[in-house]
Formats: structure tokens, C-alpha cells, sequence
């Protein structure tokens, strides 16, 4: 029988992240509304809609109360990000809770990750992010209720029994 423990999202990150995609959406349209067409109205428009892309999908996933991280035997399912990574590819896996305004994060380092960049635009992005950060993957677990360190622990020890089988 395959466990499977699954990590909901924060409920304050639920109401947050909704009221604010709700005032960049509004935001939006009341640039878009305007009735001179310029390229103002454009460059003003779009950081409302690049916040929205961001907030969008993870407000819907936590309004349907879609799990925010699901561990099983065979992989580690992020949902916030909208992957899956197998545990025999996963390097190591560190909890990094450093500086007093950045979100804690799951740094996750893979064995290949040409296997989950397989594309030239996934490959592109992800050479060019690894100028700036070190990691292949984070996941953001301030946003997944619990404590952070439970989280790892249980993380950890799923990804620690693959190591012994």
C-alpha cells in the first residue's frame, strides 16, 4: 500500500493572496478602461497582469482546497509550482530559513536536471536563473500550513526511505 501524506496551503495565504488578485485585476481594468490607447496605459497594464499570473493559479488551487504539496512513496508532487519530482533524482534537499523578509524555502538539488528541463525554453530559463541562484528547484513552504520544520522533517524522511531501498 503506498502512503501518502499531503500538506495543505496556509488559510491566511488563501484570503491573502485572493483579495490581492482581486485589486491587480482591478487594477488592470481600470487601465485598460481608460479611453486614450496609448502605450502608457500598456507599460501600466502590465505588472497588474504579471502579479495576476502569478496569484491567479495558486488562489484557485487553495479556494478548491487542492493540496499544496502531496509526498507519496514514488515522488514529491508540488502543486504550487506544478511539478513532480521523482525521489531517486533528488541530490539533497536543505530547509533554508535565512533573512528576516525572504519566505523559507525547500531548496531542492537534482541528480540530472536536463530530465525536468527538457525543453529549450525550460532549458534556457533554467541556465540562465542558475547565474543567480545555486538550487534547481524551491518550493516556498510559508505558503503550505505547518510548521516549516515538520514539513522538512517529513520531506526528509520520505526521501531518506528511497535512499534505503
Amino acid at each position: 500500500m503506498e502512503t501518502k501524506t499531503q500538506f495543505k496551503f496556509n488559510p491566511f495565504w488563501v484570503i491573502f493572496s485572493s483579495f490581492l488578485t482581486l485589486a491587480f485585476l482591478q487594477t488592470c481594468f481600470k487601465y485598460i478602461s481608460q479611453p486614450l490607447v496609448s502605450w502608457g496605459n500598456l507599460f501600466s497594464c502590465l505588472p497588474p497582469v504579471l502579479l495576476v499570473y502569478l496569484f491567479l493559479p495558486m488562489a484557485f488551487k487553495m479556494i478548491f482546497n487542492i493540496p499544496a504539496i502531496v509526498v507519496t512513496d514514488d515522488c514529491l508532487n508540488n502543486n504550487i509550482g506544478g511539478y513532480s519530482i521523482e525521489w531517486a533524482d533528488i541530490a539533497s534537499i536543505e530547509l533554508n530559513t535565512k533573512g528576516m523578509r525572504s519566505f523559507a524555502k525547500l531548496i531542492i538539488n537534482l541528480k540530472e536536471p536536463e530530465k525536468y528541463f527538457n525543453t529549450p525554453d525550460k532549458l534556457f530559463l533554467y541556465k540562465a536563473r542558475q547565474l543567480f541562484i545555486v538550487s534547481d528547484k524551491t518550493i516556498f513552504v510559508d505558503f503550505v500550513s505547518g510548521s516549516n520544520e515538520e514539513i522538512f522533517a517529513v520531506i526528509k524522511a520520505y526521501w531518506s526511505k528511497g535512499d534505503e531501498d
